[in-house]
């Protein structure tokens, strides 16, 4: 096996190879990606209305991001952000949890909606806003 010049060159302590540090990084990784999920799943559970976007939600950082925090913003209901481009781990982790293979991702009631296209299609024929009134959430005064 080979690998990349920067690795060969560590000067590791005695007793620790490669191989430990490979095992190292895939161990952690398994446990960052069920340290994610749970906080994926926590999330999803506690907020009514979820957008797993690019970006913030004061700035999204892609038009399709952009566009359904618009469409939430417009029907003038409470929804929390998270930026998938934050950590990797949570994007890739998300991607994972919810088989959809793109962002924007939206929860409502604790159910994947889709992406931007189907959220517009939604919100244009009224099915949106009639899936947040199920979910129980309620207009901003």
């Amino acid at each position: 096996m080979r690998f990349p010049s920067r690795l060969s060159r560590l000067s590791l302590p005695s007793g620790i190879g490669l191989g430990h540090l490979i095992f190292a990084r895939d161990y952690l990784g398994e446990i960052m990606s069920e340290e994610m999920l749970k906080e994926i799943e926590t999330e999803i559970e506690q907020n009514p209305v979820i957008l797993y976007i690019k970006g913030e939600k004061s700035m999204p950082v892609c038009g399709f991001s952009a566009r359904v925090v618009e469409i939430f913003n417009m029907l003038n209901v409470p929804f929390e952000t998270r930026n998938v481009l934050a950590s990797e781990d949570r994007l890739l982790t998300l991607k994972e949890f919810s088989g959809w293979p793109t962002t924007p991702q939206i929860f409502v009631g604790g159910q994947l909606v889709g992406g931007c296209d189907i959220t517009e299609e939604m919100a244009q024929s009224g099915d949106l806003q009639k899936l947040l009134e199920e979910a129980g959430v309620k207009q901003l005064s």
